[in-house]
C-alpha cells in the first residue's frame, strides 16, 4: 500500500510540474509530446497526438500543414501533419479547458475559447500571446474566423455570438439569441461573411451581421436540439446536426430515447433538401462536418466514423473507432482542406488521423497497451518484442515497427499475464497467469500462443499463482514459477511444440522452496550443468540441481527490503537486484556467492534492472520518485558492473516499468506506464 502511495504522489508531482509550469518555456516540449528522445529508434503502440488531459478540440489548419488539439489543459499542440511530430507548444498561463479552435485564413494564428468564455489568440510560429479577452459568462463553446476579414467569433453558454477584431480583439458585433438556451450556441458563418447561422436549442437563427435585428428563423428545424451547424461551400444551404426524443419501452420501463439527426436546409426558401439516412445504433451526439468540396459529411456512429453523400444522403463509408460521449462534440472533429485526413478526439486523451478514403490510421495505427507495460522480451532472433500491459499480450515487429498480433486472454488463458518468454526460435510465445474460475477461484495459468496469428495453442490451470516464466529453447527447457515453486518439462519430454498438458505437480522438474514466506520467483537462469538457479522476491538466491534433486539456498543478507526487480546473466554468474523500498541497485556474484558492487541511483521507490548478453552493462529504470528533484527525473541509467555511469536515456513524461537488451546486446528496450514501447540504441 505504501508503495502505491508513493506511486501515485509521483506520478501527480510529474503531472503538476507539467499542468502548472509558470511559462511554456520552463516545459520541455519532449515530455509534453510523443516525439522520440535521443538515442530511440523506435516507438511501439504510439499514440502520438496523446495529451495529459482529456482532448476537446482538434482542428486543421487552412494551408493544410498543422493539427493543432487542445483540451483540459492549459496548452495548445500544433502538429506537423506530414509526419505528426511536435510543431510548437501555445500557453495560456491564466487558464485552461479550452473548447474549440480555430486557424485564422493565413494559417498564422490560433485561436481558442476555453470553458470561462475566454478568448486567446497566438502567434503559431512565434508561439507569442497576441490578446486575450473574456467574451462570454460561463462556458465558451465555439470559436471561429471569417474567411474574407480579419474578424473572429465566438459563442458560449451566455447564449450570443460575439465578433472580435482578429489582431488587436475589439469588438465589432454581438449578436444575442432570443432562444433558451441551456449549454451554450454552436453559429456557422456564411462564406461571405454577411450572415451567421445560430443554432439556437431547436431551432436555426440565420442573423445579418451588419443589422442584428435582420433575422429570419427555421423553426422546430430538430425535435429536441440543434447541435452543429455548417455552410456548404456555395453557401446556397445548411447543414444541420440534432437528436429528436421519443419515449420508448426498454427492457420493460419507459424511458425518453435520444436519436441524432443531420439535415441539409435551403439558405434562401428555408425548406428542408434532404434528411441523411442514420444507424439504427447511433444514438450519440449528432455533430457532423462537411468535407471542403460539399461533397460528403462525417459524423459520429455508435462506434464508428461514418460518411454520407451529401448528394444522396446515403452512407458510404464507416469505420471504427474507440470514443467517448464527451468528444463527440463537433469541435472534436475536423477535415483536413484537401478532403483526405480525417482527426477525431479518440480514447479521450489521444486524437486519432485518418484517411477518409481507405479508412486507415495515419498516425495511431498501432495503439499502446490500455495500461502501464508489465513485461517485455525479445525474441532469440532479435526481430520481435513481446509486451504485456492492460490485460493483453501483443508482439511487435522490431524491423517495421508495428504490431504483428495481439493476444488476449480468454477462457482457460489467464485473465491477468505476469510473465511471457519467446520459445521454439520466436515462433510461440508462453505465458504464465491466473485467472478466475467458479469452481476453483482464483489460479494459476500457462498458455501456449502462435506468434504470428495471436492464435491460442493451448492453455493449463495450475495451482497458485504462475508469476514467472522462462524458456531456455537450447536445452528444450520450461520453467514456470508458481509462488515459490519451479514447474517445467524438458529433454526427451519436449516436443517442437511444449506439451503443456505435462505441466503437474509430480515432474520430476517440480520443486518448493523451503522457506513459503520468501514470496514469488522474480528471475530465474537455466545453466547447462542442469542447475536452475532462481531468486525470490524475500532476497533469498536458490538453486535447484538436476542430480541431487534438492534446493540449496543463499540469503542476500545486505538486502533491506523485498526484491523488486533481478536480472541474472546469460551465463548465470552475475546477479543486479533492486528493492522495493531500496534506492541501491546491488551487484552479485552467483558462484561462489558473494556481492560485488552496489550504487544508487535517485531517491527511488523500486527500480527495472537489465543485464546486457555479455555482462558488460547494467540498464536501471525507476518506477516511482520520492525525490521531485530533475536531477533524477526518471530517464534511465545505464552502468558497467562496477557502477560506471556509461550512459543516460531521457525517456521523457512516463516513467519506464521494464526493461530488456536483445540477444546482441546492441539495443534495449522499455516498457512505460503509459502503455506504450520505447526501442533504443544503445549509445
Amino acid at each position: 500500500m505504501l508503495a502505491r502511495c508513493a506511486l501515485v504522489v509521483a506520478v501527480l508531482l510529474v503531472f503538476s510540474s507539467v499542468a502548472f509550469g509558470q511559462s511554456a518555456s520552463d516545459v520541455d516540449p519532449s515530455l509534453l509530446a510523443n516525439k522520440l528522445p535521443p538515442n530511440a529508434l523506435k516507438r511501439f503502440g504510439s499514440n502520438r497526438l496523446r495529451h495529459t488531459h482529456s482532448v476537446r478540440a482538434v482542428a486543421f489548419s487552412p494551408d493544410g500543414n498543422y493539427l493543432a488539439t487542445a483540451g483540459m489543459e492549459r496548452y495548445v499542440r500544433i502538429w506537423s501533419v506530414a509526419d505528426g511530430d511536435l510543431h510548437n507548444l501555445l500557453a495560456d498561463e491564466e487558464g485552461w479547458g479550452f473548447m474549440s479552435l480555430a486557424f485564422s485564413p493565413s494559417s498564422q494564428e490560433l485561436a481558442a475559447i476555453d470553458e470561462e468564455g475566454n478568448v486567446v489568440v497566438w502567434d503559431i510560429e512565434k508561439g507569442q500571446l497576441l490578446w486575450r479577452k473574456k467574451n462570454h459568462d460561463g462556458r465558451g463553446t465555439q470559436i471561429s474566423f471569417f474567411s474574407d476579414r480579419p474578424w473572429i467569433a465566438t459563442s458560449g453558454a451566455s447564449g450570443s455570438v460575439v465578433i472580435n477584431h482578429s489582431r488587436t480583439g475589439e469588438t465589432i458585433q454581438s449578436i444575442t439569441s432570443d432562444a433558451n438556451v441551456r449549454d451554450g450556441l454552436q453559429f456557422a458563418i456564411s462564406p461571405d461573411g454577411s450572415t451567421i447561422a445560430i443554432a439556437a436549442q431547436r431551432d436555426i437563427e440565420i442573423v445579418e451581421v451588419a443589422n442584428p435585428t435582420n433575422r429570419r428563423r427555421l423553426k422546430n428545424s430538430h425535435g429536441f436540439s440543434c447541435e452543429s451547424l455548417e455552410f456548404t461551400p456555395d453557401g446556397i444551404s445548411l447543414l444541420s446536426g440534432g437528436t429528436t426524443r421519443s419515449s420508448q419501452q426498454v427492457q420493460g420501463k419507459r424511458m425518453l430515447v435520444s436519436q441524432a439527426e443531420r439535415r441539409l436546409w435551403s439558405v434562401e426558401d428555408e425548406t428542408l433538401i434532404r434528411e441523411f439516412t442514420i444507424p439504427t445504433a447511433d444514438r450519440g451526439r449528432a455533430s457532423c462536418r462537411l468535407s471542403p468540396n460539399g461533397g460528403f459529411l462525417v459524423g459520429f456512429g455508435e462506434d464508428a466514423m461514418v460518411v454520407w453523400s451529401t448528394e444522396s444522403g446515403e452512407i458510404v463509408k464507416s469505420f471504427e473507432y474507440v470514443s467517448s460521449n464527451a468528444s463527440r462534440s463537433r469541435s472534436g472533429l475536423a477535415i483536413s482542406p484537401d478532403g483526405t485526413l480525417l482527426a477525431a478526439v479518440d480514447r479521450g486523451s489521444s486524437v486519432l488521423v485518418w484517411n477518409l478514403h481507405t479508412g486507415e490510421s495515419k498516425y495511431d495505427a498501432n495503439p499502446a497497451h490500455s495500461s502501464r507495460v508489465t513485461d517485455v522480451v525479445f525474441s532469440p532472433d532479435g526481430r520481435l518484442i513481446g509486451s504485456v500491459g492492460g490485460g493483453d499480450i501483443r508482439v511487435w515487429e522490431i524491423d517495421f515497427g508495428k504490431l504483428l498480433s495481439t493476444m488476449v486472454p480468454l477462457g482457460l488463458s489467464p485473465a491477468t499475464v505476469h510473465s511471457i518468454d519467446f520459445s521454439n526460435g520466436g515462433s510461440q510465445l508462453i505465458a504464465a497467469g491466473e485467472c478466475y474460475t467458479p469452481k476453483r477461484g482464483f489460479g494459476g495459468t500457462i498458455s501456449l500462443w502462435e506468434t504470428s496469428t495471436g492464435r491460442n495453442l493451448r492453455s493449463k490451470l495450475l495451482p497458485g499463482r504462475c508469476t514467472y516464466v522462462k524458456v531456455d529453447d537450447a536445452q528444450d527447457v520450461v520453467v514456470v514459477g508458481s509462488g515459490m515453486t519451479l514447474r517445467g518439462f524438458g529433454g526427451e519430454n519436449r516436443e517442437a511444440e511444449p506439451k503443456i498438458d505435462q505441466f503437474t505437480k509430480d515432474l520430476s522438474l517440480s520443486v518448493s522452496g523451503p522457506d513459503i514466506s520468501s514470496g514469488r520467483i522474480r528471475e530465474a537462469f537455466i545453466g547447462s550443468n542442469g542447475k536452475i538457479t532462481f531468486v525470490t522476491e524475500g532476497g533469498n538466491l536458490m538453486r535447484w540441481n538436476n542430480d541431487e534433486d534438492q534446493v540449496h539456498e543463499f540469503k542476500l543478507k545486505a538486502l533491506r527490503n523485498l526484491i523488486h526487480s533481478a536480472a541474472i546473466s546469460k551465463d548465470g554468474n552475475l546477479l543486479v537486484t533492486s528493492g522495493l523500498f531500496d534506492p541501491a541497485i546491488y551487484v552479485w556474484q552467483v558462484e561462489p556467492e558473494q556481492q560485488l558492487s552496489q550504487f544508487l541511483y535517485a531517491d527511488t521507490m523500486g527500480s527495472s534492472v537489465a543485464i546486457s548478453p555479455d555482462s558488460a552493462m547494467i540498464a536501471v529504470a525507476p518506477i516511482s520518485l520520492t525525490s521531485t528533484s530533475k536531477e533524477f527525473a526518471k530517464n534511465i541509467k545505464v552502468w558497467s558492473q562496477a557502477g560506471e555511469a556509461l550512459c543516460e536515456l531521457q525517456i521523457g513524461l512516463a516513467n519506464a516499468s521494464c526493461l530488456a537488451f536483445s540477444p546482441d546486446g546492441s539495443l534495449l528496450v522499455s516498457g512505460h506506464q503509459d502503455g506504450t514501447l520505447t526501442l533504443w540504441q544503445i549509445p
